[in-house]
């Protein structure tokens, strides 16, 4: 009785996604068709509440994705996936409405800004942008993992090569984490005046570089990359807040061994809490998780 009624349940949300990405396609191809602002305007604020209604249905599946109530797990992650094509699509035309949102009075102000501050904003756009991507290509490998692991419990073959490539994923997304927590650090410290615009800028290419080419077999983890930063102090106020007394751990890859970054020193009796309740990839994710939301007050995110 209660599979029915879960299969009944998944069934009416797959309906519902199906009715507003329908909405959703509507909407989005009036927009890309009118040159009316006012009316872009209008169509704009109409798109994002279709968006947030299908969030919501993505959370919903992603709950469902991820318990073992629903053995085949393809048509949630097929339903998610084009929820998240919608989420990407509306992305860009959030950017371009922020972009316009800028009025000749507006531009005027940030020409007025002192140079620095403006090179500061930047930078921090940089930031931002390249955590945007790199959370986007966490979001699908994810996806993909999910897939490959419906798969083995479906008692399909070739379960030592899906094994492998859920095992790079994992090592690759952990990797994503881990830059993603070193860029919001950055991001804290340029606003504390602790980083400068131009070292950002320095940057710039290497950052580029890895979330562009960071999922590839042949790219070659540049482990110091941010050393010249100096973001040891920012380290170790989390450690402070988080931790014990601010400590320092270098961080092993799962494939290779080889230390590849810093994460945060709990004391012993956290040590032992987390050493029964989460995996090391897990206590990965927990670290980026506390950069994340706790540097939101200082980013405007």
């Amino acid at each position: 009785m209660a599979a029915r009624k879960l299969a009944q349940e998944v069934d009416k949300t797959f309906k519902k996604v199906a009715e507003g990405i329908e909405e959703f396609d509507e909407i989005y191809e009036k927009i890309e068709q009118s040159n009316n602002p006012a009316q872009k305007e209008k169509l704009e604020d109409s798109l994002k509440r279709e968006i947030k209604k299908l969030q919501r249905l993505r959370d919903q599946i992603k709950t469902w994705a991820a318990s073992n109530d629903i053995k085949d797990k393809g048509p949630l992650i097929e339903h998610r996936r084009l929820i998240e094509t919608r989420m990407e699509k509306f992305k860009a035309v959030e950017k371009t409405m922020k972009t316009k949102a800028f009025s000749k009075e507006g531009l005027s102000a940030a020409a007025k800004l002192d140079p620095k501050e403006k090179a500061k904003l930047e930078a921090s756009d940089f930031l931002g942008s390249q955590i945007d991507v790199l959370e986007e290509q966490i979001e699908k490998m994810e996806a993909d993992m999910e897939l490959l692991q419906a798969g083995m419990k479906k008692g399909k073959k070739a379960k030592k090569d899906d094994a492998e490539s859920i095992a790079n994923i994992e090592t690759i997304i952990e990797k994503h984490k881990w830059h993603q927590g070193k860029l919001e650090l950055i991001r804290r410290s340029l606003v504390n005046g602790g980083v400068e615009a131009d070292q950002v800028f320095d940057l710039k290419d290497s950052i580029r570089y890895y979330v562009e080419e960071g999922t590839s077999q042949e790219y070659m983890d540049d482990e110091e990359m941010y050393d010249d930063l100096n973001l040891e102090e920012e380290e170790d106020v989390f450690g402070r807040r988080y931790g014990d007394g601010g400590q320092v751990l270098k961080r092993r890859s799962k494939r290779k061994g080889e230390a590849v970054g810093r994460c945060w020193k709990f004391s012993s009796e956290q040590e032992a809490i987390v050493a029964t309740q989460i995996t090391p990839a897990d206590t990965r994710n927990a670290f980026s998780s506390i950069i994340t939301d706790h540097l939101r007050p200082y980013t405007g995110q």
